[in-house]
């Protein structure tokens, strides 16, 4: 619940700051999920090490595609690679 529950916050501040979804509902689940496994203690560990592997996979991404920053990918794909 904690792990759903943080990034719903985090998905509604955004969206009220900027007008824009800057997550899906996908995400929330599997977070959710991920604190059920590792506990909610690890959650803050795990969505930090996941935003670094997550911006690191997209720079490198973004760089060899050669589009803009404006261009979505899913964030959930480094939730599962840092857990296990």
């Amino acid at each position: 619940m904690i792990g759903y529950l943080s990034l719903w916050s985090l998905f509604w501040t955004f969206k009220l700051i900027t007008g824009k979804e800057g997550m899906g509902y996908g995400d929330f689940k599997l977070f959710a999920a991920l604190g059920a496994w590792v506990g909610w203690q690890a959650l803050p560990l795990l969505i930090l090490m996941a935003s670094m592997s997550g911006a690191v996979v997209g720079a490198l991404w973004l760089r060899s595609q050669r589009q803009g920053m404006q261009h979505a990918f899913a964030f959930g794909l480094s939730l599962p690679r840092l857990a296990g």
